[in-house]
């Protein structure tokens, strides 16, 4: 550590890089295994499986990179931080900044939202067919319009992120005057930070990240809305078998939104609160941010496979079957040639038994 400074460390704290591999290697395991169900064990009569399999691709991309490729340790209150990565040698080598590798995280960590609004349209959309004049139904423009509106926002966040980069004379000067105990980190090629005062820029990455996670929550929320309304409003017209598969499906998806969301939300709130506040000596509670962002993904596919009969059943039966052939090996099997008794012959006897 930087003497005077407790939000500086020159490397990586020893206990952090373990850890955050540790979770990624469960999660990307947990989202190699959420995209085979949904590629090998879902229904092929429809095409939602693709718009499953686009959530569980942008998850695995997100978890990948933040954990394994490049794992980020940041210095809050600070808004920046180093890479602590086995790629960090190749980032040096190749001269990629952390700036360009944080703007490549933004965007894709973004376009998880796009992904799960598709499945939101797929399912409103399939709902409203079962409708007898379909009056609920959106137009294919208006579904078009959304989704396109929702994908050129995490290419307009990272333009605005990227724009939003200091030069080295503005790194030494911000530092001078807001964090002078870190002026060494600007040795470390891996370190990189942000100051909205020096660059405003930042502040319309701000601004837009703000807006575009708001206006998901409405429409996603608006959309399951309308999808609930119309299979409890035309539940009479639809047999008992499809009304549960739509219901089911709506479960799922909202379990897939609100369980990453709980895990995201306190660190969300505690980084905030450290950057909002200068709270340095909270420094520690917010570095562990990453932690749970990690995790998130592996949040979306235990979501996707509790509340999906389907997946649930194949792998009970998986599991069923290793631990009867785990048994089976365990079990001693006796024969007649090889035990002494089975050799023996009986003795004949004039005594009659009746047990």
């Amino acid at each position: 550590m930087i003497h005077g400074s407790n939000f500086c460390p020159l490397e990586c704290p020893v206990y952090y890089e373990p850890i955050i591999h540790t979770i990624g290697f469960v999660s990307t395991l947990c989202n190699l295994l959420g995209i085979y169900l949904t590629l090998a064990k879902s229904k092929k009569t429809t095409n939602y499986r693709f718009c499953q399999l686009y959530v569980q691709v942008t998850s695995l991309l997100t978890e990948f990179d933040l954990s394994i490729i490049n794992p980020a340790y940041f210095f809050f209150p600070m808004i920046g931080g180093m890479n602590c990565g086995f790629m960090r040698e190749y980032q040096v080598k190749y001269g990629v900044t952390s700036h360009v590798c944080i703007t490549f995280f933004a965007f894709i960590f973004c376009m998880q939202v796009p992904a799960l609004l598709t499945c939101f349209m797929y399912r409103h959309q399939a709902a409203v067919k079962c409708s007898p004049d379909k009056t609920w139904s959106l137009s294919k423009l208006q579904c078009a319009s959304v989704l396109f509106v929702y994908h050129m926002f995490p290419l307009l966040i990272a333009f605005s992120l990227y724009h939003s980069g200091l030069s080295m004379d503005e790194k030494k000067m911000s530092l001078a005057f807001n964090y002078p105990d870190c002026l060494p980190s600007l040795q470390d090629f891996t370190f990189d930070f942000y100051d909205y005062k020096l660059n405003p820029t930042f502040v319309a990455f701000g601004i837009l990240i703000s807006v575009f996670y708001v206006m998901a929550g409405v429409v996603g929320i608006g959309l399951a809305w309308r999808t609930g309304q119309v299979l409890n409003r035309y539940r009479y017209i639809m047999s008992a078998r499809t009304y549960q598969l739509h219901k089911s499906s709506l479960i799922t998806l909202t379990a897939q939104v609100t369980g990453p969301v709980l895990v995201l939300g306190v660190p969300v709130f505690a980084v905030y609160v450290v950057v909002a506040s200068q709270m340095a000596k909270l420094h520690g509670l917010a570095a562990t941010a990453p932690f749970f962002i990690c995790m998130h993904s592996a949040v979306t596919t235990g979501c996707l496979i509790i509340n999906t009969p389907i997946y649930k059943t194949f792998l009970i039966q998986q599991y069923e079957a290793v631990k009867e052939k785990l048994l089976c090996k365990k079990t001693p099997v006796s024969t007649a040639a090889t035990s002494p008794v089975g050799m023996m012959r009986p003795i004949p006897s004039v005594v009659q038994t009746f047990f």
